[in-house]
């Protein structure tokens, strides 16, 4: 078996056998470096880092819990774990191993669940997601997570092994341990019972009474208490219950009155610890907390703006948030025009930005933006084909994938490879924003394409579209913490205009005022000279190059720099 290791978030693609991860780590330890590795195992080295055409084999499941935007956070996920760690004791009869990993913490439990051989991994977080719901949603075939006992340039700390005494002391005592390295590695358990049966199956519900007719207000907590307790999920849903029932200013015996009821088969002693400790503590939870947003209902007062709790920050919050941004393997997460353009300078479309891309009718802005997805295959992307139908937009695809004519295209259907083009999904008529956000939920998009923004329905009475739809788009992109590209058409004024501005698209302003980037595409119908410039960004210097746009198979071509 195979493992992916990767220095520094740099130098993606390089496998090694499993056995040498430890050597790996030593290694790191000595170059004071950091070092991660991939989370799932490949019996054959995969030929791309999307890694979409391989079979993945899961020997042990990581749950990563990191710590939440919230005041007291470091204690909140201490507090979180290891409470995930006793429901695991209890419900599986086996014994973690935890590790801080820095920021938050691991726990590593053997494949209870059966999962052996793997071609697609959604059932995997799935199922965690149902038995572990706090636990992040992290298992996709080109994920990776730090190697135990390697340093965290941005914070100081080691990923460090906990002893379950260590576990149950305090944020303080645990950083304290983390800051020098140490070569201790914890055990893998051999012996334990399988589940197999509960596999990506329906919640066992735990009967309760009474229910509680749901109105507007926080409807998530509603539909959560109605569900009663869950087996595996429900300590962590009594935090959450516990904050929102204070927040409604329910006294704390009615709390613990209906949290007796909601799970009935739980000693009261138990209940009243959870409720006590959240009660006093003042724990709040926002509408991106993972179980809230589980069972958001577009009834709710808070569905549109997602403010349930607003998110405001210390400087001591706000840097720790920033330093678990920098942390990101930013392969996998952003687009840096640098990777693929020869620029003086790197150029990040970042999660959490709202792109949008203007030029005039025919001169190839959705063509362009499909090069930029073919090339970015790390990143998952769902692709809305709102002017084209999905078949022409696939055969496209396809022609920039493999550089053919159509007519090449389709005297070879049969035999070619898809690969290129196993991370992205088209649809041509998911047009709703209501339904657009809950398929990126489902799916765990890293990019949404809109092609073009005048195709999605809106219930807003405004004259103009532009206006409602581009706020929509940018909350999307910040709440689902993903990049949103938006294809638009430009006015009738700029197209009898020889240049392009940001002000230069069709309607309002609106548009450009979110956006957090904007690009141009200039040039002669007639003609396959193209200008892509970016006409404004928030926190990058711009640039514009020179592309040859081939009209036989829709790739384009850097004029300078770039190879053909």
């Amino acid at each position: 078996m195979y493992i992916e290791l990767v220095r520094q978030f740099i130098n993606r693609g390089y496998y090694a056998p499993v056995s040498t991860l430890q050597e790996e780590t030593e290694n790191a330890q000595k170059d004071n470096s950091e070092l991660y590795h991939s989370l799932f195992l490949f019996k054959t080295i995969p030929q791309t880092v999307a890694q979409a055409d391989s079979e993945v084999y899961l020997n042990e499941i990581i749950l990563d819990i990191d710590r939440k935007k919230a005041n007291n956070g470091d204690e909140l996920v201490l507090l979180e774990t290891q409470e995930v760690y006793k429901e695991i004791k209890k419900q599986f009869g086996i014994t973690p191993s935890v590790y801080f990993s820095g920021n938050g913490y691991h726990l590593y439990i053997p494949d209870i669940f059966d999962f052996g051989i793997l071609e697609e991994t959604s059932v995997v977080n799935y199922t965690i997601k149902k038995y572990f719901p706090t636990a992040d949603n992290i298992y996709d075939k080109t994920r990776i997570i730090r190697a135990p006992n390697t340093i965290n340039k941005k914070s100081g700390l080691y990923k460090t092994l906990l002893t379950e005494e260590e576990l149950f002391s305090s944020p303080s005592e645990i950083k304290a341990k983390a800051k020098e390295p140490t070569n201790e590695w914890h055990t893998p358990i051999t012996e334990y019972q399988t589940f197999p049966e509960k596999k990506a199956y329906m919640r066992k519900t735990i009967t309760h009474s009474p229910t509680i007719t749901t109105n507007p207000n926080v409807t998530c907590m509603q539909h959560l208490y109605n569900e009663g307790a869950t087996e595996g999920s429900r300590h962590t849903s009594m935090l959450r219950l516990t904050s929102a029932f204070r927040r409604a200013g329910i006294p704390l015996s009615g709390i613990k009155a209906m949290l007796y009821n909601w799970s009935p088969n739980q000693e009261k002693e138990e209940v009243d610890k959870i409720v006590d400790y959240t009660f006093n503590k003042g724990y709040s939870y926002s509408c991106k907390d993972p179980v809230m947003s589980k069972y958001c209902d577009s009834k709710c007062y808070y569905y549109k703006n997602k403010n349930y709790e607003e998110e405001i920050y210390t400087a001591e919050e706000s840097l720790k948030d920033y330093i678990k941004f920098l942390e990101k393997d930013i392969v996998s997460y952003a687009m840096n025009f640098n990777y693929i353009y020869k620029l003086p300078h790197n150029f990040h479309i970042l999660p959490g930005e709202f792109v949008l891309v203007i030029a005039e009718t025919k001169i190839g802005k959705s063509a362009w933006v499909q090069n930029l997805i073919v090339k970015f295959n790390t990143l998952k992307t769902l692709y809305l084909s709102l002017e084209m139908s999905p078949r022409l937009t696939f055969r496209r695809f396809l022609q920039i994938a493999h550089g053919y004519s159509k007519n090449q295209i389709a005297e070879n259907a049969e035999t070619l490879s898809i690969d290129p083009l196993q991370h992205i999904e088209i649809s041509s008529n998911l047009n709703d924003l209501e339904g657009i956000t809950r398929y990126i939920k489902e799916k765990d998009f890293k990019v949404l394409v809109v092609d073009v923004i005048d195709g999605l329905k809106t219930t807003s009475r405004a004259d103009d579209k532009m206006e409602a739809l581009a706020p929509e788009l940018k909350r999307i992109a910040n709440d689902l913490d993903i990049i949103v590209i938006g294809i638009h058409h430009i006015s009738k004024y700029a197209s009898r205009e020889s240049k392009l501005d940001i002000h230069s698209g069709k309607g309002s302003s609106g548009a450009e005022q979110k956006a957090d980037k904007i690009f141009g595409i200039e040039g002669n119908r007639e003609g396959t000279l193209r200008k892509i410039k970016v006409l404004g960004a928030r926190d990058e210097s711009t640039f514009e190059i020179f592309a040859e746009s081939d009209p036989v198979n829709f790739r384009f071509y850097q004029l300078i720099g770039e190879t053909k």
